[in-house]
């Protein structure tokens, strides 16, 4: 998984849903280990993208709200 001191973001996750992937076709994990962490990485996936749109919405209020 990304381990690194980065922002996690959409596209972080999905490096590491990816490397999820290529580490269980190479055998180097198991399939409950993967389906493990397909799970919480698709739950952090979820929950980034609703924040990410909770954003949007909001900016959108702000800009609408500065136009009355």
């Amino acid at each position: 998984m990304n381990e690194s001191k980065t922002d996690v973001n959409g596209e972080t996750i999905l490096q590491d849903l990816g490397n999820t992937l290529h580490r269980y076709r190479a055998g180097l994990i198991s399939d409950g280990q993967a389906a493990k962490e397909t799970s919480i990485l698709n739950a952090m996936l979820r929950a980034y993208d609703i924040a990410d749109l909770q954003k949007k919405v909001e900016a959108m209020e702000h800009v609408i709200g500065a136009r009355k």
